[in-house]
This record gives C-alpha cells, structure tokens and sequence, in this order.
C-alpha cells in the first residue's frame, strides 16, 4: 500500500491511495486535498406541507414548487419516551430507552385540487403524543417534504 507524508511530517498511507481512486472514479468531493471548505449547497425550494389533525382525521396539503403527476403521504403517530425490554440477541436483559417510536404507518396517494395537492386520511391516535408526515412522488420513497409535531 502506498502512503505520503502530510505537511506535519505524519505518515498518512491511505491518502495516496484515496486520492487515486478519488481521482479514478469521482466518487466525492475533492477540495479536501486542496485546503478548500465543503460546498454549501442551497436548500432546495420544494413546497409548502400542511397537516390539520381533528380526532382521528389528518387533513394534508402540499403545495408544490414543482408540479408532479402524483404525490402520496405518508403519516406516522408516534410515541413519545417509550421503553422495550429486550429478551433475545446481543441486547438480551437490556431495557432500551426510545426518543420516539412510530405506532403505524398509513399513506394516500393525494388527489390535485386547485394548485395544490390534498387527502384525508382516518387513523387511531390512541397512544399517540406527536406525529411525522411526509410528501413522496408516487412510487418512490424519498421524501420530499415534511412536517411533525407534538399533539396536543
């Protein structure tokens, strides 16, 4: 394996080798090498999401940037400071503590209405102490926009 001596004298033997393959197949940023400071890259403007939440009835809107075909949410209830205790593998006998945790999950493809983007979906809220909604194009899973909170 090759290596190089960076400009403190310290023997650095993957460098070489990372900056040839980073060279080879362009496969991330390489102002590194040169002193420079990441990109900072602006964030995009992908629309406006809105979720009104009545009894068991989540009302979402989206508002595109960028008009798309179809759009389907995503709305998960979540559990607030909750506790599993493990009975099997490496964490057997352990209680582990949870920040959050997602009760269900339930979508919707949205139907258009005006400019925008609604749907109604009904879900149990039961146990329910926030929730995270999300906006996808239809038949894929990267979000494009979201939105949560704590139920109050």
């Amino acid at each position: 394996m090759e290596g190089s001596f960076c400009k403190t004298g310290i023997y650095l033997p993957a460098t070489t080798l990372l900056r040839k393959l980073a060279a080879r197949f362009r496969l991330y940023w390489q102002g590194w090498f040169r002193g420079e400071l990441p990109p900072i890259e602006q964030p995009a403007i992908v629309g406006n999401l809105e979720a009104a939440i009545k009894d068991n009835t989540v009302d979402v809107r989206f508002a595109p940037a960028k008009e798309s075909k179809e759009y389907v949410v995503f709305v998960a209830p979540l559990a607030m400071q909750a506790s599993s205790d493990v009975r099997a593998g490496e964490n057997r006998g352990r209680r582990l503590n949870h920040d959050f945790v997602a009760l269900s999950i339930d979508s919707a493809k949205m139907e258009s209405r005006d400019s925008a983007f609604r749907a109604v979906l009904q879900l149990s809220l039961n146990g329910a102490q926030a929730i995270a909604v999300w906006v996808t194009q239809d038949r894929s899973l990267v979000p494009i926009q979201a939105v949560g909170g704590r139920l109050e």
